[in-house]
């Protein structure tokens, strides 16, 4: 009797164990992909965030061409 319920007792702590490993890993995964995502959108923040300064200066460079192109023009009429 005693070395069935030890079996059964044993069985149990094995299933937990089991049970903890793999709540674990999913926590684990869970964690990795929380991350993962943060990563992904912060990449993409920081793409639409250099895209804008550069669209920025693109606009900047433009604006300052067209100011030295009406000076340019003003000096030559």
């Amino acid at each position: 009797m005693d070395i069935i319920v030890l079996k059964y007792y044993c069985d149990f702590i094995v299933l937990k164990y089991d049970l903890d490993i793999t709540v674990l890993k999913y926590y684990l995964d869970i964690i990795i992909l929380k991350y993962y995502v943060e990563f992904i959108f912060l990449k993409y923040y920081l793409d639409i965030t250099f895209f804008k300064y550069y669209v920025g200066i693109i606009f900047l460079k433009y604006y300052v061409d067209i100011i030295v192109l009406q000076y340019y023009v003003n000096i030559i009429f």
